[in-house]
């Protein structure tokens, strides 16, 4: 092994304990009852929709068993926030925030899924008891950073295998470290909660695709349809990794080999998709009227989804916030800020863009050499940098602002970074000797630089200015405090 790459393996290592406790640490319960304090947020109510969903369920409804109060009920628009936290506060009866309320009734607006795997089981095990919706995305989480690491380990071995393992740790490294993973931790509650287990079946899923094109084994290819679908029953818009699907089923019909081999084949990539679209739809259908409402529209939020009038000018918004807004620095630990935005849809505090709390993003800067080396997985890669940023600006325009979001997409674009890096690397190799040194040790840098950003970002997200934690963590921490001096 070469001195640079024994170097990055060492800074890897460190970095990858670092991510290892902070992973730990709200499974260990630091952080209480794993739930956000901030007013805005703070109605414990909304904490229990899964749980009360799971009783409904049980039940053999798909409504929630909480009342909704009598002025909600007569409301002519009871989406309009002004108008409801008015009487709100005027009768003293509050409303269950971030709930889909149709004709009466609330509803459980995130994805139903979670509530299967985690609520159901447990409350019919302990006769109803709360379940902790934090263990549920720590399990996501460790379920996403093992498939993230299958996955790039998977791309050297087969694609890429002149990189070297060395690199492969880094990209690794640097999809795990950029994909905003810090909003899970700090706050793994109910918002994170279909995000990260949308997450984690989508790598996985792919995964099995991958696999199962390679031993030409039809039956993972149906197991990886069935995690990919089942995005749809956990967080919709994530289910655009499914758009991989169209090229798999082409790639089958132009294989050698019998019809009946290929049927079986389109049969284990498609009917999955076909099975749970037919449960998601039914169960849109018993909720709002229509198989293809998924209740956006009904959410009692900080806006009026239904009669928001979209601008061309938030998806520029969306763009600069999560890509682009340099970090606004000061001189106390953790020395962020939240950024400034201009307001213009609805926002929540952000401490910079990726481009510069991800820096490993910027090695698409091997693009090209990439593209030399191999242009149908550096096609692969654009593929996933473009769903990135689809996301990206969906969630802009449908949205807002919010640095929770960023889960959705981040990790995709981390992964085609590291798609472009490992390619670029075995080009480089391929040539006639290891990637040039100062090629591997700028490698090191981004993802050693990405690493202070993502603990800094995690510090500053416990922190009391960034509003997502109750806790000040520089006023926890004596040396903290000496630091924030």
């Amino acid at each position: 092994m070469s001195e640079a790459c024994g170097r990055a393996l060492g800074v890897a290592a460190a970095l990858a304990c670092a991510v290892a406790l902070l992973v730990a640490i709200p499974g260990l319960g630091w952080y209480g009852d794993l739930a956000p304090r901030t007013a805005q947020w703070n109605r414990a109510d909304t904490y229990r929709e899964y749980d009360n969903l799971a009783d409904s369920l049980i039940e053999g409804h798909a409504w929630l068993d909480v009342e909704p109060p009598a002025w909600l009920v007569g409301m002519a628009n009871p989406y309009d926030r002004q108008a409801r936290d008015g009487l709100a506060a005027q009768t003293g009866e509050g409303y269950l925030w971030d709930s889909a309320y149709y004709q009466g009734r609330y509803y459980c607006y995130f994805g139903i899924l979670p509530c299967l795997a985690f609520y159901v089981p447990f409350h019919l095990l302990t006769g109803g008891a709360a379940f902790p919706t934090g263990f549920a995305v720590i399990i996501c989480a460790w379920a996403f950073l093992a498939g993230s690491a299958a996955l790039v380990g998977h791309a050297r071995r087969r694609w890429f295998p002149r990189a070297g393992r060395g690199i492969s740790v880094l990209c690794y490294l640097g999809l795990a470290l950029g994909s905003s993973l810090e909003v899970a931790l700090v706050s793994p509650g109910l918002y994170a909660l279909p995000i990260m287990m949308g997450l984690a079946l989508d790598v996985w899923g792919l995964l099995l695709w991958l696999r199962a094109w390679e031993v030409r084994r039809w039956g993972r290819a149906a197991a990886g349809s069935l995690l990919l679908a089942s995005v749809l029953a956990t967080r919709p818009p994530l289910a655009i990794v499914s758009a991989f699907l169209l090229p798999l089923a082409v790639a089958v019909l132009k294989s050698e080999g019998p019809g009946a081999s290929k049927a079986r084949w389109l049969g284990a990539l498609v009917l999955p998709f076909a099975l749970v679209g037919v449960g998601v739809g039914w169960y849109n259908a018993i909720r709002f009227g229509s198989p293809l409402d998924f209740g956006s529209a009904y959410n009692l939020t900080a806006v009026d989804v239904a009669n928001r009038r979209a601008q061309l000018g938030w998806l520029a918004s969306g763009a600069w916030s999560y890509l682009l807004q340099p970090p606004s620095l000061v001189a106390a630990f953790p020395f962020l800020s939240a950024v400034p935005l201009d307001g213009s849809t609805y926002v929540e505090p952000m401490a910079g863009g990726l481009v510069w709390l991800g820096p490993f993003l910027l090695s698409w800067a091997g693009a090209r050499m990439a593209w030399r080396r191999d242009r149908r997985r550096t096609a692969v890669a654009c593929a996933l940098a473009g769903m990135g940023l689809a996301l990206m600006l969906f969630d802009s325009l449908v949205g807002g602002i919010l640095f929770r979001y960023q889960l959705d997409f981040d990790w995709l674009l981390m992964l085609s970074a590291a798609l472009v890096a490992l390619a670029a690397a075995d080009g480089l190799a391929e040539r006639g000797g290891p990637p040039a040194l100062w090629r591997t040790r700028l490698l090191v840098a981004l993802v050693a630089v990405e690493g202070v950003a993502f603990l800094l970002a995690t510090a500053w997200l416990m922190g009391a200015g960034s509003g997502y934690s109750g806790l000040d963590l520089v006023a926890s921490v004596p040396l903290l405090r000496l630091l924030g001096m």
